[in-house]
């Protein structure tokens, strides 16, 4: 058997086309090369977006794939706003970085340290209410 050369390939008039060749044909033979060429590309670049976005993904999710807690603190008691409550069990329950916590909550870093002190001062000023509710009650005879 031997091998015959395409049409378009010989020499001299390359407008002669065969019978079964119409405009239809040199369409879908055009596509199948296009695709043969550039899909894979394509494919792969789709696939890495969304491996990326995966991956950023698995990183944002807040409390989601976390190991089992550090310590269990009960932070519900402190008056706490709910980010405090989320960022403050992050850092001090779970143990993560500031950096780490920005991530997951999609927020700044220097947000997270706001959070952070503010939470500081909430506790602080809970348990000094209560040490002087404590004196108080120690003062006044029963």
């Amino acid at each position: 058997m031997s091998w015959e050369k395409p049409f378009w390939l010989n020499s001299g008039d390359n407008t002669k086309k065969p019978d079964w060749w119409n405009e239809e044909t040199e369409d879908k033979l055009m596509r199948k090369a296009a695709d043969s060429v550039f899909l894979p590309k394509r494919v792969k670049k789709l696939e890495e977006a969304r491996a990326a976005a995966k991956e950023k993904w698995d990183r944002l999710k807040g409390f989601e794939g976390l190991k089992q807690k550090k310590r269990e603190l009960h932070l519900d008691q402190y008056d706490l706003t709910q980010k405090q409550q989320d960022v403050m069990s992050l850092r001090l329950e779970y143990g993560i970085s500031v950096k780490k916590i920005a991530e997951r909550l999609e927020i700044h870093r220097t947000t997270v340290d706001e959070h952070i002190s503010a939470a500081h001062r909430r506790i602080e000023n809970h348990r000094s209410r209560l040490g002087s509710a404590k004196k108080k009650a120690k003062r006044v005879p029963s």
